[in-house]
């Protein structure tokens, strides 16, 4: 990749990873009104991600195949295989974007799937990452973080929220996700407001206050 241009780098890059069926190759509609929401505050610009393969069926299949071990393991290969698939598209992105620009910083942003996606890179990310923003969603196949993490984002700062009334991602999944980062020296910035599965103006504040701290 050739140097980018002096002007199109920036000190820091949010790149968003939109969730589950919104179109390929935009931020997505949750993090483009949160970015929009704090951009007056961090001057952040923002950057699209190519959608990675989504399947609104993965969490469904494996609730319902819990108690047949055989057409559980099916469904958990199934998820590897769409979450191998978007890591490596956002790995791509920040490993790019890093050659053109090297003295950036990146936070990774995730909603709903998208959120899941941005928790499993970046933890595994070998390079320092700025932070990571993670939304209504939940930790994906946590039984190999121990294994796969790097010590290059063991303290990464992680800004995690969830609405109390997501019907989608329920609220119990997502605290056990937060558990599970602690257990393992991570320390997520909490938070939970009342709310479905979308993004609400107090959480857009606690966000803008959060990315000032981290950066």
């Amino acid at each position: 990749v050739q140097p980018a241009a002096a002007a199109t780098c920036v000190p820091t890059m949010l790149i968003g990873v939109h969730g589950t069926s919104e179109e390929t190759g935009v931020i997505g509609a949750e993090l483009a009104n949160l970015y929009n929401g704090i951009v007056a505050h961090t001057g952040l610009p923002e950057q699209g991600l190519s959608g990675w393969s989504d399947d609104s069926t993965l969490l469904t299949d494996i609730a319902a195949t819990a108690f047949d071990p055989t057409a559980l393991v099916t469904a958990i290969n199934k998820l590897q295989t769409a979450i191998n698939a978007g890591a490596s598209d956002l790995y791509s992105q920040v490993t790019s974007e890093s050659s053109a620009c090297p003295g950036e910083h990146f936070v990774i942003a995730g909603f709903s799937q998208g959120g899941a996606i941005a928790l499993y890179t970046g933890l595994r990310h070998p390079e320092r990452l700025a932070g990571i923003m993670a939304l209504s969603t939940y930790l994906p196949l946590p039984a190999t973080l121990e294994a796969d993490r790097t010590t290059a984002n063991a303290a990464v700062p992680m800004f995690m929220a969830h609405g109390l009334n997501d019907e989608m991602i329920g609220i119990e999944r997502a605290l056990t996700s937060r558990d599970a980062l602690e257990a393992l020296g991570y320390a997520p910035d909490w938070h939970e407001y009342p709310m479905a599965h979308a993004v609400c103006e107090e959480e857009v504040t606690a966000i803008a206050g959060w990315l000032v701290r981290a950066l």
